[in-house]
């Protein structure tokens, strides 16, 4: 037992579980950050920057919590260098699940500059140990440039988690070389904290992702209509509304169309024909707006009516492929058993050159279906 307690150390589960719900934190606020900013102009110093503090507290704040842990326990003497094995693993594991942004790799640095000179604090300062706290300071640092490099490949293989295990028995040795003679209980201890840490990440990594691929399943078909195939009108309010909130606004176009007389259709030929008129003009409207460069995407607001967004282009830009879009529709034979019949669509499009508000966007782009409607029917008002 006692040889156990020495591998582990004290308070090591404690430990184990504070780990997460520092480091966990700081994910948390990060990830939902980069959501926040994913649709902005991004200022990417502004951005390492804050991501660089945060991290740095949230790394000093899991440090001292095991400082205190380890002082307020009797047996434990050496607390800066106790239990470098989960600190070190941990924030490996940091780096391996956390998203990549620009110059991730630098944001370490100022918490291994923090741990340098606390170290120098307590120990002193001689030029051995400043080098070997130095050289094993560096050595995290390189593996940790090679996971942000290599994550995708690291989290895949459980060998290469054997290797970043002998990595941080490394590390942890050579800090501890710096006061302390060697030992091979220390050395196995540091050795199975890790590999331990690291292969129950591995575990909790993959259920993560189970969870996470069925999340994104399930807000994939939230934002699906489940009669035509194409984005719903949830789908199709929140991504105007980020448009909108965008810190540099680039002027869009909207449309709005319905099918003329589309009550007939159902009327006439029943329901299930009339979701196959709506399901073949969502196909015919996707497949011209599938071609290159054009940043466009369909909704089905609601029955017969529908929403194109037009990313980045305005009026002039979509006259031709609007045109486009009504000749396919009312060019395509529908048929009803042996009969054919024809359909056309009413489109109406309204060019957003400012920022407005969301509902008056909405009430200009019906009015401009309403137009179309009232001077014909099978037409497009501007």
């Amino acid at each position: 037992m006692s040889l156990i307690n020495s591998i582990l150390g004290d308070n090591f589960f404690i430990k184990i579980l504070l780990i997460p719900s520092i480091l966990g934190f700081d994910f948390l606020v990060k990830n939902t950050i980069q959501r926040q900013r994913s649709h902005l102009n991004k200022d990417t110093k502004l951005e390492w920057f804050i991501f660089t503090i945060l991290f740095t507290t949230c790394g000093l704040t899991l440090k001292i919590l095991f400082v205190k842990l380890d002082i307020l326990s009797p047996t434990t003497h050496t607390y800066l260098l106790n239990d470098g094995a989960l600190y070190f693993t941990s924030l490996f594991i940091y780096y391996m699940i956390s998203e990549y942004y620009r110059y991730k790799e630098y944001s370490v640095l100022l918490l291994l500059l923090i741990y340098y000179f606390v170290y120098i604090h307590i120990w002193g300062l001689n030029f051995r140990s400043s080098f070997l706290i130095i050289l094993s300071l560096l050595l995290f640092w390189y593996l940790t440039c090679i996971i942000i490099r290599k994550r995708a490949i690291i989290m895949e293989k459980y060998y290469l988690y054997f290797s970043l295990s002998i990595g941080v028995t490394v590390i942890v040795e050579i800090i501890c070389l710096s006061e302390f003679s060697f030992s091979y209980i220390y050395l196995v201890a540091v050795f199975m904290k890790s590999i331990f840490l690291l292969v129950l990440s591995k575990i909790v990594i993959k259920l993560l992702e189970i969870v996470t691929e069925e999340f994104s399943k399930l807000k994939k078909h939230s934002y699906i209509d489940m009669l035509t195939g194409v984005s719903n009108i949830r789908k199709f309010y929140e991504d105007l509304e980020l448009i909108l909130d965008g810190k540099e606004f680039i002027p869009f176009s909207l449309a709005l169309f319905d099918i003329d007389s589309f009550k007939s259709i159902n009327d006439n030929y029943g329901h299930s024909i009339g979701d196959d008129v709506l399901n073949k003009i969502c196909r015919i409207i996707e497949n011209i707006l599938s071609e290159d460069n054009i940043q466009a995407q369909l909704f089905r607001y609601g029955g017969d009516e529908f929403y194109i967004l037009f990313r980045k282009k305005t009026n002039k830009n979509i006259n031709e492929l609007l045109e486009q879009i009504r000749l396919e529709v009312v060019d395509y034979n529908f048929k009803y058993k042996e009969i054919e019949f024809k359909v056309s669509i009413s489109i109406g499009v309204y060019e957003i050159s400012e920022k407005i508000k969301f509902r008056d966007i909405l009430t200009k782009v019906d009015e401009k279906l309403y137009c179309a409607k009232v001077n014909g029917k099978n037409k497009i008002c501007y």
